[in-house]
Order: structure tokens, then sequence, then C-alpha cells
């Protein structure tokens, strides 16, 4: 069962945004006390383990080191728990990253994020470009707080960070 979602992941195409529609920009900013390559480090080594299972299950699907083209499920644990591919589609060592959502996830768009020196250590940058996809996700978007969850799911990213982080002095 677990190699079918595998292989079905694999034939995902990524979604682009529509340029005739209008495009939701979310950004949060964050403050770590560490360098800023071991932050981003410590980031992509643990992607799949920074939020609580509680809040999110996230697995990667695709072998081998974390690089351009590796491709996690998600199923965050809200009230219609979609289920989110997503594919890092650019890596800049140190600076950042940015994922974008496959077929099959409620919305289309790419999340960006940035790792900048700070003056106490690095500041984070996450921000969230997409189109919902249709009336279904527009309602679980802003209706049923998937908006709201998803700026949770962030600060909870970062606190997890924060922690694996704060034992690695």
């Amino acid at each position: 069962m677990e190699e079918e979602r595998e292989n079905d992941i694999g034939a995902l195409k990524l979604t682009e945004l529509d340029p005739t529609k209008r495009v939701g920009i979310l950004t949060q900013r964050f403050s770590v006390k560490a360098e800023r390559i071991l932050a981003y480090r410590c980031f992509l080594e643990n992607f799949e383990f920074l939020l609580p299972e509680s809040l999110q299950l996230t697995k990667k699907v695709t072998p081998g080191p974390v690089g351009v083209g590796t491709r996690y499920t998600a199923i965050p644990n809200l009230l219609t728990k979609p289920v989110v591919n997503v594919e890092i589609t650019s890596m800049e060592e140190g600076k950042g990253l940015v994922y974008g959502y496959l077929e099959g996830s409620p919305f289309a768009g790419r999340n960006a994020i940035a790792f900048e020196d700070g003056n106490l250590g690095t500041q984070i940058e996450v921000t969230l470009r997409y189109q919902l996809k249709d009336v279904a996700n527009w309602v679980g978007w802003f209706i049923l707080g998937g908006k709201r969850f998803h700026k949770r799911l962030v600060v909870e990213g970062v606190r997890g960070l924060k922690t694996l982080l704060g034992g690695k002095k």
C-alpha cells in the first residue's frame, strides 16, 4: 500500500499559478539564535519531523538526500484532512529553498523559505504564494480555518527548529 502512494506521487505534476486569477500571499518572519548555515541544514535534515504529529504527518517519498526534486506528502490534522504533496523546486545552500504544490493539493503555488544573517542569529522568512483550486478549498481555507492553521503550522515548524537547534550547542 505504501509503495503505491509513493508511485502515485512520483507521477504528479507541479501546479502552476493561473496568471488570470488573484494570488494570495502569506509572509511570516522569525528569528532563531543560531548561525544561518546551521539553521538551514538543521531545517533540511529535519523537515519531516519539525511539526508535532498531532498537527501534521509529513513523509519524504523520494529516496536519497534532500535536493531539488525531493517530494513530500503531508496530511495536516485539519478538519478536512487534506493531502498536500510538494516538491522542492529550488535550493540555495545556506540561504533557502522553494517548494511547489503538486496535483491533488488544495492549492497551487509555491512556499519560499529564506534564511538570512540577523543581529542575534538567523532571520527566517516564510512566504506562501497561492491560489485556491476550487470552492471546496476556499471553504476549507477561509471558513474552516485552513489559513489560520497554515500560519500555525509555520509557527510550530520554527518552534520545532528552535528546539532542535537548542540541543546543538
